[in-house]
């Protein structure tokens, strides 16, 4: 009875460590998020936000088992904030993080993704022009927040090509902060992000 209940357990292993068919992973990644967003600030009775986000990940990984690859990729996101009733109309951010990564491959098409990414951000800032004593005042102003920390983490399908080609659609829930020592300026981002990838495998 023991043997029976070990059986599936014992396949899995088989399949994961197993020798490798493939040495290394080379490929990328396009994500994108669109999201409208109601809410209250003490500033204004009614704010209403639109957010694009453009992710791009290029990345290398090396198989330390069949199934189990870790690596590193450069990720660069753009994202465009448009802000109704409120003194800033969008903000724009680029980011260049490296990010750290590991992937595991079951069986069965689907796989697991996890990455830490650490890098640097431009926020600038575009206002609406404010009458002043002496005429109008341009709030708009560019911030430099100097450290990125982020993690992203999700699921995917591997769609087989050929044997060394696949694409691999997934979503990702990611989370970044910003400039975590400046209080005042201090930002956070969460959300779920859907990735387009293709990736090489090779021997």
């Amino acid at each position: 009875m023991k043997i029976k209940l070990l059986l599936p357990f014992l396949l899995i292993c088989n399949l994961s460590f197993s020798q490798k068919e493939h040495n290394f992973l080379i490929g990328g990644g396009l994500g994108y998020r669109y999201t409208d967003d109601n809410s209250s600030i003490k500033t204004s009775n009614f704010i209403q936000s639109q957010e694009n986000l453009l992710q791009i990940d290029p990345a290398f990984g090396y198989f330390i088992t069949k199934n189990l690859v870790v690596g590193i990729g450069v990720e660069y996101l753009y994202d465009k904030i448009k802000y109704d009733n409120y003194l800033y109309y969008n903000t724009l951010e680029n980011d260049l993080s490296i990010a750290p990564f590991l992937r595991f491959y079951t069986p069965f098409g689907l796989f697991l993704h996890a990455e830490f990414d650490y890098g640097i951000s431009r926020l600038t800032f575009n206002g609406r022009p404010i009458a002043g004593s002496t005429g109008f005042i341009d709030p708009s102003d560019a911030y430099y927040y100097h450290k990125i920390i982020g993690f992203s983490a999700g699921l995917g399908y591997s769609i087989k090509v050929n044997d060394f080609f696949s694409i691999e659609p997934s979503i990702r829930y990611l989370g970044s902060k910003f400039n975590e020592n400046d209080t005042k300026n201090d930002f956070n981002r969460r959300g779920l992000l859907m990735n387009i990838g293709m990736v090489c495998f090779i021997k």
